[in-house]
């Protein structure tokens, strides 16, 4: 935990023994600053294919800090973007993680709970996944509009 809310620079976690040059990484994003410097992990180690896989909440639809990255994938070659739906991302995670030679992800950018370091979904892909996995955080902190976004979909919600 003190990695994640004290940390001065950008830090990565290496789970596993990380091949030299992986066929296929799974990048699961969802947007801001963890997704951009796991896109750019991933990228760095030249892998043939990239399945970026973003994640959208059947309850809360909430993509401000992933617009970005939508703009960006059609251009980086070997980048596969998809996307899904999904009730328990951190258990498609580990399932499509075993057709992956590496799984880089980012950890949460949001407040993170008590009993988790990098957020509830990293902590059980790095607990859980039998792929190695680079888990990223950076310093690099949410935009307002994002937490904005993330609270006036939250309200809708609970008034529905």
């Amino acid at each position: 935990k003190d990695l994640h809310t004290h940390s001065t620079c950008n830090t990565a976690i290496v789970r596993g023994k990380v091949m030299a040059m992986p066929s296929k990484i799974l990048l699961p994003v969802r947007g801001g600053p963890q997704a951009e410097l796991s896109l750019r992990i991933a990228m760095s180690l030249r892998a043939k294919e990239i399945d970026a896989l973003h994640f959208v909440s059947p309850d809360i639809r909430v993509d401000s800090a992933f617009k970005g990255l939508s703009r960006v994938f059609p251009s980086v070659p070997g980048v596969r973007p998809r996307y899904e739906t999904s009730s328990n991302p951190a258990e498609q995670i580990v399932e499509e993680s075993r057709q992956a030679d590496l799984v880089v992800m980012g950890g949460t950018a949001m407040p993170i709970e008590a009993n988790s370091s990098f957020g509830v979904v990293a902590d059980r892909v790095l607990k859980e996944s039998s792929t190695p996995v680079i888990l990223v955080q950076s310093v690099a902190k949410l935009p307002q509009y994002y937490e904005e976004d993330i609270l006036e979909a939250l309200l809708k919600k609970a008034h529905s």
